[in-house]
């Protein structure tokens, strides 16, 4: 599975690149950062999804992912700052909810 996020990073960092950011069309951040994340690069992975949020993502499995991103990084207070806004996203009883609810116990 690794390899299809390998193969899809190059071309999304040209689609990315191709975009205004002062735009709202983040998509290719969006996905470029979830790729990114996927392969476990927590670092690049929290600065594209950070632009994607600042063009208007605002999906909860952005939010939540930033959360991991920065939970993987040792931030721990962006992490739970995250992990909040992810749970007042995203209430359901999910598996990433559980999660988040988890690493919010250790980290509170």
């Amino acid at each position: 599975m690794d390899e299809k996020y390998r193969l899809a990073i190059p071309y999304l960092e040209k689609a990315s690149q191709k975009v205004n950011q002062e735009g709202s069309y983040y998509f290719p951040f969006k996905e470029l950062g979830g790729a990114r994340f996927m392969l476990s690069q927590y670092a690049r992975a929290k600065d594209t999804l950070l632009i994607a949020e600042k063009m208007g993502d605002a999906f909860p499995l952005t939010i939540g992912t930033l959360g991991v991103c920065f939970d993987k990084l040792g931030d721990r207070k962006n992490a739970m700052t995250y992990y909040h806004r992810y749970l007042g996203l995203n209430p359901d009883n999910t598996a990433m909810t559980k999660m988040v609810k988890g690493r919010l116990s250790k980290l509170e």
